[in-house]
């Protein structure tokens, strides 16, 4: 073939081409800059009613096996308090050298509980004392949890408006693939912080209400009737 590059040589040559093409185009488009700035605000999700369930003859363990939520150790009692996220979002797309990037007026984050349920025991739901001192238990549960989620959101602002704001940065080729990229790096942002407060508090929650001291108290709710109830749900003789 005289002078002339093989096909072989010439295959490696466009390949390597469009491969520094491929790469300077990611370059060019890897962020966005001089954004405006965006409103963050993270509030705390609450839920005021609590659905209550009485079950009859069934552990309290084969009932939350298949259920998510922080349940309480109580023998009469599981109680399911539902963590979850939420967000709303004012898109702001702004086009820029680098392509498209979602630079959003405001963005809205809801971090807390979603949903409440409580299964008790049926002998310990017939008895309105027993079942009115469970819900107040159930009630400390939820306290418990509010506290440690406006504990978790103040500790966690400066770090969310940061990893908003690398959001932000991410460009894309046209307006709605930057909206799309925006809200699936939200979707991420959202689920991570929320592992990383069931990582940090949940066990603290549990330990703090269901201590030792805590349900030897609540055993002896109702003038005692609620531990004869306790051993009951064991087996044991009253």
């Amino acid at each position: 073939m005289g002078h002339g590059w093989s096909a072989l040589r010439w295959a490696v040559f466009v390949a390597a081409f469009l491969a520094t093409g491929c790469l300077l185009r990611v370059a060019l488009a890897e962020e966005c800059t001089d954004l405006p700035a965006s409103n963050l605000k993270v509030y705390r999700l609450t839920v005021d009613h609590v659905t209550v369930h009485a079950v009859a003859g069934m552990g309290m363990e084969q009932i939350i096996a298949g259920l998510g939520g922080i349940p309480s150790a109580h023998r009469l009692m599981a109680i399911v308090i539902a963590i979850d996220t939420r967000a709303a979002v004012e898109h702001r797309v702004v086009e820029g050298h680098q392509g498209y990037c979602d630079a959003p007026k405001a963005v809205l984050i809801g971090l807390g509980v979603a949903h409440r349920e409580v299964f008790i025991l049926h002998e310990a739901a017939m008895d309105r004392c027993v079942k009115a001192a469970l819900l107040m238990h159930e009630a400390e549960h939820y306290r418990a949890v509010g506290k440690a989620i406006h504990d978790f959101i103040r500790q966690q602002q400066a770090q969310l408006t940061q990893r908003l704001e690398e959001l932000k940065r991410q460009s894309a080729r046209d307006r709605q693939l930057a909206v799309r990229t925006f809200e699936a790096g939200l979707e991420v942002l959202l689920t991570t912080t929320l592992k990383e407060f069931e990582d940090e508090k949940i066990d603290g929650i549990k330990k703090s209400v269901d201590s030792v001291s805590r349900l030897a108290a609540l055993s002896n709710a109702c003038h005692g009737r609620l531990g004869e109830l306790e051993k009951m749900a064991r087996g044991e003789a009253l």
